[in-house]
């Protein structure tokens, strides 16, 4: 992940999770839109969360205190022994003490898909295509852990779908804008003002 500096744990504690992640999601592969990842789906508690990575997080990377209207923390679970690919879930509470559910899940891994075969690597007229209702925001760096250019897919029956671009990369003389990361979730956590996107650029999606 492009926010994501990936810190040395202890070699026994990185090859325990990796090796037990591997089993846990190798054949969970389907991103389902606006609901989850793998085994991983919004509203699952933190304890629910490690028995299907089979361990515990590697580290936190974000949180938040809203005080009365609860707290936010972000863990980081990596996924493969050789190949080490990293998921973020974010887990929310809304009252001061209440339980942490999650409330978003991304993933840099590449089998990771949507049914109609969208994640990593794939190009935002590919998405566009699937989803008509498409819409792009972009997120400063002070809009904390996922800054960025996305083009987000709001669903019927509640929650998003948001494909990570990289517009960095180049190929001969065009630059070539690609899916880096997926994130499902209920909402962005400073949705306050109401945003929903707005219209994609006509090279993105033509």
């Amino acid at each position: 992940m492009r926010t994501l500096i990936a810190l040395v744990a202890a070699t026994g504690l990185a090859a325990a999770v990796g090796a037990t992640s591997t089993a846990s999601v190798s054949h969970e592969t389907r991103i389902t839109p606006g609901k989850g990842i793998g085994k991983v789906q919004l509203g699952m508690t933190l304890p629910q969360v490690r028995r299907a990575f089979g361990g515990p997080p590697l580290y936190s990377v974000w949180r938040n205190n809203f005080g009365s209207r609860g707290r936010y923390i972000e863990y980081v679970w990596e996924v493969g022994a050789m190949d080490i690919r990293v998921w973020k879930v974010g887990f929310r509470s809304t009252t001061r003490n209440g339980p942490l559910r999650v409330l978003r899940a991304g993933t840099s891994v590449s089998a990771q898909r949507t049914p109609e075969g969208l994640g990593v690597g794939s190009l935002p007229r590919d998405i566009a295509r699937a989803y008509p209702n498409v819409v792009c925001e972009f997120r400063s760096q002070r809009e904390k852990g996922w800054y960025g250019t996305w083009m987000v897919v709001q669903h019927p029956g509640g929650g998003m779908t948001a494909f990570d671009l990289d517009t960095s990369g180049v190929a001969g003389t065009e630059t070539v804008i690609k899916v880096i990361e997926v994130l499902v979730q209920r909402s962005w956590l400073n949705d306050d003002d109401g945003r929903v996107g707005a219209k994609c650029p006509e090279d993105y999606v033509g």
